[in-house]
């Protein structure tokens, strides 16, 4: 059966200074929300639940749709058009979920191959994605397409004289706003996932091979009893984003550096942390971020980019991006040349040191103009276990920062958007008549208690 629940989420605003945030929680604490994309317009969020259920949330309102898994694999939205469409998976079919709660299945599994939506453009024409091999590993695993107006397009993979490397197919993974450039993988025998463009031309797409001369393969050879050998210079040339003007893609760079021979006699291949990569898709120019442990980031960190802007700014997070990995949340600003922990950038925004402390700040997406940032992290409430027992768990849950919300002094701001019934306490606990500069207790009318700073 399928299911759609439709109901306002629980939902937080706190404005400090000139930026605010907005988290999302689900109506019990063992399950939360998964922020995996946010609209190039940022007035729409979608992902997946703790427990794998595919969503899409209107930011202003906070209305939330939930569908229900359609079988044990799950469902999840990966991408969100501007006018509200969330597309993904739901068990083994392609989907949509609009935010007015309109659920579609897009494409229905066959025998030989089921579906996955990725992405969408900002009109919610052009879906990517991928089909699957029903029968893994047989000669393929994936291969590329478009779902235009609803209709499938396959995309053009390298021929194999043109790749030096096995390949078993290729995904597009994100789309720029009007559908021009889509950026993807392909899947070589390491997962390592080298980057792929793929640019339209007249009614259909050209592949970019952007990893020539740049991607560094992991190849064992039976014939050689070896790795076959390669001059290019980075081991991992993994895809990230794509800025809604197709200008820029954001990639995980890790250089190649050399091999050598274990105890055991095994060859070890070594290699870089993973950087941060800048390809301009225009002028094919490849900029490489290394930290140099001074902003916050200690150096040599790895990370994970997972979000560019359309002025070149990066968002992401801190590891190799398993999902056990501390992560930390990071942004590099357009003409910087260093990342910062969000939880320094924007100091007053207590959430996002709360998530740092909890090991997990992932920061998945930026709109086109760069102002609302998106993720999930786990914030700490205490739950009643009866009897009287409350115990601190950690909660996912969703956020939108705006870098630049309206009454950006900060104290018009908190007025502006708290009810008339709220109250306002000093941290000594002494009642305001309004908020001061400093740190705030606010304790709105449903009983709900949070801190704000206002400088």
């Amino acid at each position: 059966m399928k299911k759609i629940f439709t109901f306002c989420c629980l939902f937080a605003a706190v404005y400090a200074n000139a930026q605010s945030i907005k988290t999302f929680r689900m109506d019990t604490w063992e399950n939360g929300y998964q922020v995996m994309d946010i609209s190039n317009n940022g007035k729409y969020i979608g992902g997946c639940s703790m427990f794998m259920e595919m969503f899409i949330i209107d930011v202003e309102s906070g209305e939330a749709h939930i569908q229900n898994s359609l079988d044990e694999s799950g469902g999840e939205v990966r991408g969100v058009s501007n006018t509200g469409l969330g597309v993904g998976y739901n068990g083994s079919n392609v989907v949509t979920l609009s935010a007015k709660g309109e659920f579609n299945i897009l494409e229905e599994p066959t025998e030989e191959f089921y579906g996955m939506g990725e992405d969408v453009s900002d009109d919610g024409r052009i879906i990517v994605g991928a089909v699957v091999n029903q029968n893994y590993g047989d000669e393929w695993q994936k291969r590329p397409c478009v779902w235009i107006d609803g209709v499938r397009t396959m995309l053009p993979e390298p021929a194999a004289e043109d790749l030096n490397f096995n390949s078993n197919g290729a995904c597009a993974k994100c789309v720029s706003a009007d559908g021009s450039v889509i950026l993807g993988h392909i899947i070589d025998d390491m997962y390592s996932e080298p980057a792929v463009l793929w640019v339209k031309d007249g009614d259909g797409y050209r592949i970019d091979p952007i990893y020539k001369g740049l991607f560094h393969p992991t190849q064992y050879d039976e014939n050689l009893g070896d790795y076959r050998k390669y001059d290019e210079p980075y081991l991992i040339f993994r895809w990230g984003g794509i800025s809604a003007n197709g200008k820029y893609a954001v990639l995980t760079i890790s250089e190649y550096l050399g091999e050598e021979m274990s105890e055991w006699g095994f060859t070890m291949i070594n290699q870089t942390e993973n950087r941060i990569g800048i390809y301009n898709t225009e002028t094919r120019e490849l900029k490489i971020i290394t930290v140099d442990g001074n902003h916050g980031i200690d150096a040599e960190s790895s990370l994970a980019p997972t979000a560019i802007a359309n002025d070149g700014t990066v968002v992401g997070y801190t590891g190799d991006g398993g999902f056990r990995d501390t992560r930390l949340g990071f942004i590099m600003k357009a003409g910087e040349d260093q990342p910062r922990l969000l939880s320094e950038v924007f100091s007053e925004i207590e959430e996002f040191a709360t998530y740092d402390m909890n090991g997990l700040n992932t920061v998945t997406s930026i709109s086109a103009d760069g102002r609302y940032i998106a993720g999930f992290g786990f914030n700490t409430t205490e739950v009643d276990f009866g009897e009287g027992i409350m115990e601190p768990v950690n909660i996912a849950e969703g956020f939108v920062l705006d870098t630049k919300p309206a009454g950006s002094d900060g104290i018009s701001a908190i007025t502006e958007k708290t009810t008339e019934t709220s109250e306002y306490f000093t941290v000594d606990g002494r009642k305001l008549d309004a908020p001061v500069k400093g740190l705030n207790i606010i304790k709105a009318s449903n009983g709900e208690t949070r801190k704000v700073f206002v400088k």
